[in-house]
């Protein structure tokens, strides 16, 4: 059985619409830096451990 009638189209407005800002929004981000502005940790300095025999 399938449903038959007529797509809402206010639901299709406000789809599209949120698709064409999120895709403009991506393309800002992008433009501006994008992954290039993520901040890397310096390496930890190294760690020496001793083990003492008891």
């Amino acid at each position: 059985m399938t449903y038959q009638g007529q797509p809402s189209t206010s639901t299709n407005t406000v789809l599209k619409v949120l698709v064409v800002g999120l895709i403009i929004w991506v393309a800002y981000w992008a433009a501006t830096g994008g992954l290039d502005e993520i901040a890397i940790p310096a390496p930890a300095e190294p760690t020496t451990s001793s083990t003492l025999a008891g």
